[in-house]
């Protein structure tokens, strides 16, 4: 099943809501920002020919206010990314909560984040803001993500080749901060560095 929202409030943005196999999104375009204003270069590195980005300040600045935001909601952030894709510039949050969020608290979490980035007037350039849940491939990435998925299958990559390759896929037995985590494939047991974890992500058991 699917169903989409889409509304545009008075501030001029325009938001869509959508659900699909227990994973909700909210987008909301904020409004654009005047061609004088970028050529200022306000918070922007912009030069021809170089993709401009974000001081290195604006994100970390970002994670905590929706960390406090969340918090407030008895939500968690799971993830947080800016970058440029086919439609522009994105922002991007993943929220969880025990029993799974609902497309009303992406919503919420969309209007009053997207407020606060606005006030303190963090993001100089048009860009879309869109809030799901982690979905059923969820990415792991503290310490407490890899300790609820014990026991269950998940893969990952390493910066590093660990005796001939860095793609993993088995369930996770055990995960000690600044130490080991333990997989189980087919074949062996494997011990990790976690200093040494690109990327993670749950799999899907379906």
């Amino acid at each position: 099943m699917l169903v989409a929202v889409s509304f545009r409030n008075i501030n001029g943005f325009f938001c869509k809501g959508k659900w699909a196999s227990a994973h909700f999104f909210y987008f909301g375009r904020r409004k654009p920002v005047s061609s004088s204003r970028l050529a200022s270069g306000h918070g922007f590195r912009r030069k021809i020919g170089i993709m401009p980005q974000l001081p290195e300040n604006v994100l970390p600045r970002i994670r905590e206010l929706a960390e406090i935001l969340l918090k407030e909601s008895g939500l968690e952030l799971v993830d947080l990314e800016f970058r440029r894709e086919g439609r522009g510039w994105v922002l991007r949050l993943f929220i969880d909560k025990p029993g799974g969020v609902t497309l009303d608290d992406c919503a919420a979490v969309s209007r009053e984040l997207g407020d606060q980035i606005e006030v303190e007037d963090l993001i100089p350039l048009s860009y879309t803001l869109e809030v799901s849940s982690p979905g059923l491939d969820r990415p792991l990435k503290k310490e407490e993500d890899f300790l609820k998925q014990i026991g269950k299958l998940i893969q990952l990559t390493t910066s590093v080749p660990l005796a001939g390759q860095s793609f993993f896929k088995g369930k996770l037995l055990d995960y000690e901060k600044d130490g080991l985590l333990h997989l189980a494939d087919k074949k062996k047991i494997w011990e990790i560095p976690v200093s040494l974890i690109a990327n993670a992500r749950l799999v899907f058991e379906g």
